[in-house]
């Protein structure tokens, strides 16, 4: 059963090798992480995903949209098969996952750790499960909906703002106004309406046809 604790992209878990006796190292973003047998080291959602496959990848390539409206695809479970194997110098193999990780991967090649959310719940990885049957929801950290609740705040701020510039009520006012440029306030304004008068004279109405 995957986590019910939210985790993506800016969380960060915890893996413990379960390796007797080998050392696990990667490195990513600079920085080499190092994991000796039976110890368990902090990492980001993203290292932990490089290293051991992404686990919210399915049967498609998805697409995901951060916090800031930037677009990101999410691999399909097949494709992070193939970039492990390559990962850790497997021979030839078009293996989709569906096989089972006894047939797809080799295992004195592949590090074996276990992935946990910060309240210890168990992420199963793409090494734990190849073929995808317990896939992570790819959902937002609550870090992503605080930024994205504090962007829609900001954007409203300025949108007000703009409208008191315009001395609009509504974006609907916007639909027939017209602006120009004023030289001698060096500004851009609404243009001026004509002045509607009253006609004086009978003769000034307009005639009936």
């Amino acid at each position: 059963m995957p986590p019910t604790t939210a985790v993506g992209v800016g969380s960060i878990v915890k893996v413990t090798n379960l390796d007797p006796t080998r050392i696990f190292r990667g490195m990513w973003d600079l920085a080499e992480y190092v994991i000796p047998p039976g110890v368990t080291e902090f990492m980001p959602f993203e290292a932990m995903k490089l290293f051991f496959g992404d686990p919210r990848s399915t049967d498609t390539v998805r697409s995901s949209r951060d916090s800031k409206g930037l677009v990101a695809f999410l691999p399909d479970r097949a494709g992070e098969v193939r970039r492990l194997r390559l990962l850790y110098n497997h021979g030839f193999g078009d293996y989709s996952g569906k096989e089972g990780p006894d047939v797809v991967w080799e295992q004195n090649k592949i590090p074996h750790v276990a992935v946990y959310t910060i309240d210890d719940q168990l992420i199963l990885t793409v090494l734990d499960d190849p073929a995808g049957r317990s896939v992570l929801p790819a959902v937002a950290t609550q870090a992503e909906e605080a930024d994205l609740r504090e962007t829609v705040v900001r954007q409203g701020r300025l949108l007000q703002s703009l409208m008191d510039r315009l001395g609009v009520q509504s974006l609907d006012d916007l639909a027939d106004r017209k602006n120009v440029y004023d030289p001698e306030t060096d500004e851009i304004i609404p243009e001026p309406k004509p002045p509607v008068t009253e006609p004086e004279m009978y003769d000034e109405l307009p005639e009936d046809r």
